[in-house]
């Protein structure tokens, strides 16, 4: 599974992974992201101490608004952006949240 896999190799799983798929139409496609990050996240990230400029758009629960919360408070997820676009990989939930905004 690709998430134990992350966990096992950590940032180096990301190693060289910081451009998106060239040729294809759609939001992140063919552009060139910031290397990638081991979590906490910068401050610049957080709004009113949750992750991502684009979250609140996508009412998340609360447990989302924890999940995330925590997640992004500590080491062992990873991040990358790319102009207005963030993506947070959080392998122990098994989930990848990417946001933007325009």
């Amino acid at each position: 599974m690709v998430a134990q896999q992350i966990e096992r190799e950590g940032l180096s799983f990301f190693a060289g992974v910081e451009q998106g798929r060239a040729g294809e139409s759609g939001p992140g496609n063919g552009v060139r992201y910031q290397p990638w990050q081991q979590t906490p996240i910068p401050e610049s990230w957080n709004v009113e101490g949750v992750y991502a400029r684009g979250f609140q758009c996508m009412n998340p629960t609360q447990d989302m608004y924890d999940l995330l919360r925590g997640a992004t408070s500590v080491p062992g997820s990873y991040f990358s952006s790319a102009g207005s676009a963030e993506i947070l990989v959080v392998p122990k939930s098994q989930m990848v949240v990417v946001t933007f905004s325009d």
